[in-house]
């Protein structure tokens, strides 16, 4: 249930009640079915194996506010926290001594790429082959991976000129508003290779909804400012909070 709202300069807002977001978001029950999750798929030496090298490498912060991470359910969020080392360092090839669910796999990476715009190199697909104890995951990475951390750092370059900007704005909504049309006015809409990712939005200028979305919701974060990734009917933009209530933003 959302309610249209026409702001002063005629751009439509959808305000979103938070409980009925918060449904749209939130699995029935988090830890529903974890402890079978992790009988069916692994073993107790597969699993404590991936969890010690998830807490030995991993950086993930999981306390970070506004994230899809807290709406993953126990077995879901070990997923996550074993991959992550790999995709965060784009590394290509990852072994696992167990073997993970695969709808449980696809969530956490689609999780990981809207938690961390910034890995700019990361789509959601991938690639498992599957033996009796372990598996091997091969992720989908675009060409930014070749040189994932000189590509990276354009990126933070670039988006701290906007958010340099930013933060001299008043109030958290004229910092949004800067933001919101920054995007729409400067950039282009287009399809290619790289369209789908943060970096292509703000380096190179021209992106499809998926990177606009993407490169919007990071800027967001930075600024402090709560925003969900949403997709839906191809295509995907943010719910951001103003004040205590829920609008979707599309900077496509």
């Amino acid at each position: 249930p959302a309610e249209e709202e026409i702001d002063d300069n005629g751009r439509i807002y959808w305000r979103v009640n938070a409980d009925d977001f918060q449904k749209l978001y939130k699995s029935s029950d988090d830890s529903a079915n974890a402890d079978d999750y992790r009988n069916s798929y692994k073993s107790s030496d597969g699993e404590a194996s991936a969890r010690n090298t998830a807490q030995q490498d991993t950086a993930v912060d999981h306390n970070q506010p506004y994230s899809m991470y807290a709406f993953l359910n126990e077995y879901e969020r070990w997923v996550y926290d074993t991959i992550y080392p790999a995709l965060s360092s784009a590394t290509p090839t990852l072994s696992v001594d167990t073997n993970i669910e695969k709808d449980a796999l696809m969530t956490a990476i689609s999780a990981v790429r809207y938690d961390h715009p910034e890995f700019v190199w990361m789509n959601e697909g991938y690639h498992r082959t599957v033996y009796p104890n372990y598996e091997e995951i091969d992720f989908s990475y675009n060409a930014l991976a070749d040189d994932h951390e000189r590509y990276q750092q354009e990126f933070y370059q670039k988006a701290e000129q906007i958010l340099s900007v930013a933060r001299k704005k008043r109030t958290k909504l004229e910092q949004e508003k800067y933001i919101y049309e920054y995007l729409i006015a400067e950039r282009l809409y287009e399809i290619y290779d790289l369209a789908g990712s943060a970096y292509a939005a703000l380096v190179l200028g021209s992106a499809k909804c998926e990177g606009f979305a993407l490169a919007f919701h990071y800027l967001l974060k930075q600024l402090d400012i709560p925003s969900y990734y949403v997709t839906g009917e191809n295509h995907a933009w943010l719910v951001v909070n103003m004040d205590g209530s829920w609008y979707a933003v599309d900077p496509t």
